[in-house]
């Protein structure tokens, strides 16, 4: 029973327990796991019937009912090229939660209408779309980039230009302003773009190269950015190609090998030896 509520209950990838790892054919044991514990509430009997429900009790079939959807919805997601499943908010309590704050939209209606259910689900559904995430400090990443090259980006420089040498006040940039006014200087190409997955290998491969030199204090390290004095600082594209090395072969061994070990060591002889 406490394997088959795990199995049920999977919250991660990959766990010491195997049947806590989200459901996925690398594991096939979990899916015999399955089967066999379907066979049996299928078959289980009671020694004394029950006054009302006989020798079979209705949560045997409700227990085959679950391991029958789930298997079924992981074929479905399967064919849509997702390789696992993670099982916990298909789990009794969240559904509870969930039709819990239903109920109470508007005061407390225990036995909502067709119509309420619907309107209640859709406000719901919207505030949890337009709600911005609590594990992050900013709002969602749905505003467009300012410093995003863009083909209108010549333009409005000319006009900002413009605007200002027609304006009785002149003034002088100095290095820092003028850094800052062309958007296009510190960008590789004219027509990359910029995602949140690159600023977020950027941001961390700054960490790991701070997190290096203050452990090493090697002066090779110390070089080991982009000289530009006005943002933060940069690094290097070698640093950045770490990262994303290294993310795709965590992402290749742990879907397909999560209990493999010297995972660390496979990734620096595989990095250097490329």
């Amino acid at each position: 029973m406490n394997d088959l509520f795990d199995c049920l209950n999977s919250k991660c990838l990959y766990s010491f327990n195997p049947k806590m790892c989200a459901l996925s054919e690398e594991r096939s044991s979990q899916f015999q796991f399955l089967n066999e514990a379907k066979t049996i509430y299928e078959n289980i009997r009671l020694v004394k019937p029950n006054t009302k429900y006989g020798y079979h009790l209705p949560c045997f079939d409700g227990l085959v009912w679950s391991i029958n959807s789930i298997t079924m919805l992981y074929l479905q997601q399967k064919n849509l090229q997702f390789n696992y499943l993670l099982t916990p908010r298909l789990n009794q309590n969240f559904l509870e939660n969930t039709f819990a704050v239903f109920r109470q939209r508007g005061g407390y209606n225990p036995n909502p209408t067709a119509r309420t259910f619907r309107s209640t689900f859709s406000i719901q559904a919207k505030n949890n779309l337009f709600k911005a995430s609590e594990l992050s400090n900013c709002e969602s990443d749905m505003d467009s980039n300012l410093l995003a090259p863009t083909s209108d980006s010549d333009s409005l420089l000319s006009n900002v230009n413009n605007s200002d040498s027609d304006s009785d006040s002149s003034s002088t940039l100095d290095d820092d302003d003028k850094s800052f006014t062309n958007p296009n200087d510190n960008l590789e190409g004219e027509n990359c773009e910029i995602s949140l997955e690159m600023c977020s290998n950027a941001y961390f491969a700054g960490y790991l190269r701070k997190s290096c030199f203050d452990h090493f204090k090697c002066f090779k390290c110390s070089k080991e950015i982009d000289s530009i004095s006005c943002f933060l600082k940069k690094p290097i594209e070698t640093l950045i190609n770490f990262v994303k090395n290294a993310q795709i072969i965590l992402k290749k061994l742990v879907e397909q090998k999560p209990h493999r070990k010297n995972i660390a060591s496979f990734i620096i002889s595989f990095l250097f030896a490329n």
